[in-house]
């Protein structure tokens, strides 16, 4: 009986709480459709639907510069750091492994070079 008693409970909030959470804010584009000769055209409008995406970026890590091969990675696979803080980039690009240390500096390559 108290099985039955729970799942009526669970049945009971279950169809309450799911056209709550099925409501979703409709959102109109602002933008104009057009067709000129057989193409769709789309003119988004001036102010972006959902407001100005804002990207504030910094570096954190710059590893190596244009004029030593140690720092030049032609087709980055992979990048792992040991609990030391060493960073291993695989470079599939040049089939070989590239070891630097905590601040970018060039350590050691394990493979072809």
């Amino acid at each position: 009986m108290k099985k039955f008693i729970f799942l009526l409970f669970i049945l009971l909030i279950s169809f309450f709480i799911t056209p709550v959470m099925s409501i979703e804010q409709e959102v109109k584009f602002k933008g104009t459709k057009e067709e000129m000769n057989g193409v769709k055209i789309i003119k988004n409008p001036a102010r972006p639907l959902y407001g100005e995406i804002k990207l504030d970026l910094q570096k954190d890590l710059v590893i190596g510069n244009d004029n030593d091969e140690n720092y030049t990675l032609y087709r980055v696979w992979d990048i792992k750091a040991d609990d030391r803080g060493n960073i291993y980039v695989l470079d599939s690009g040049a089939y070989r492994i590239q070891k630097y240390d905590r601040e970018g500096k060039y350590l050691r390559t394990t493979g072809m070079s």
